[in-house]
């Protein structure tokens, strides 16, 4: 199970607040700019609220399944980079089928899955605005969340493009760390980008807000 973090979320956009009410003057550009960090600041907190109980119930709901997948996986290639990374963490636990065969799970599972998938998709692309808006901000100019910018970039908008070899599409969700994007890598070379998982990703985010705050 995960926990979400609406909390801390309204914490960053109450200090965000005060910054702009104490840095910014009414009316200007960056004060335009600081509004609409405050309503995604706010969106992403409902989206965080709905990725961790849609993925505590897909993790419920779908445990017997993804265990079945990762062992026929396994069993068809005992050598391969799946088996190595569940040899060295046996407590992962990745679904590999979710949206490419989404019709081998119940109709209920599905439903979960696709609000899932939206929802994760969503809240990188509006933490990723955060960050653009926030850097053209005074005192914010050098702000990062170099996951947020991975996923968002390399996982989801520019993918198979340059040394970028994460083309394939799949989506999974693993114990502890929630859903992840572009799971699984194709070939024998390694993948060049990763998604570490939603939940450190997002945490690392709200890191970096609070710090700059």
């Amino acid at each position: 199970m995960i926990t979400d973090t609406r909390a801390e979320f309204r914490t960053v956009a109450e200090k965000f607040s005060a910054y702009r009410t104490q840095h910014l003057a009414p009316g200007t550009k960056e004060d335009a700019k600081a509004q609409e960090v405050e309503v995604l600041l706010s969106e992403l907190a409902m989206l965080d609220r709905s990725i961790v109980e849609n993925s505590n119930l897909a993790s419920t709901n779908s445990e017997t399944k993804m265990e079945l997948d990762i062992q026929s996986i396994i069993e068809k290639d005992p050598h391969g980079a799946l088996a190595k990374a569940m040899a060295a963490r046996p407590v992962l636990r990745q679904s590999s089928t979710a949206y490419t065969t989404p019709k081998l799970f119940p109709e209920k599972v599905q439903g979960i899955l696709n609000r899932l998938q939206t929802d994760t998709t969503s809240f990188y692309y509006k933490a990723h605005r955060v960050t653009k808006l926030l850097r053209t901000l005074p005192g914010w100019e050098k702000f990062d969340s170099k996951q947020i910018l991975i996923v968002r970039n390399q996982l989801i908008e520019h993918t198979g493009q340059g040394s970028n070899n994460r083309e394939l599409w799949s989506f999974g969700f693993a114990t502890g760390v929630g859903p992840k994007l572009r799971a699984f890598a194709v070939g024998t070379e390694p993948p060049s980008h990763t998604d570490e998982g939603y939940v450190p990703n997002r945490d690392s985010f709200l890191a970096a807000l609070s710090s700059c705050l």
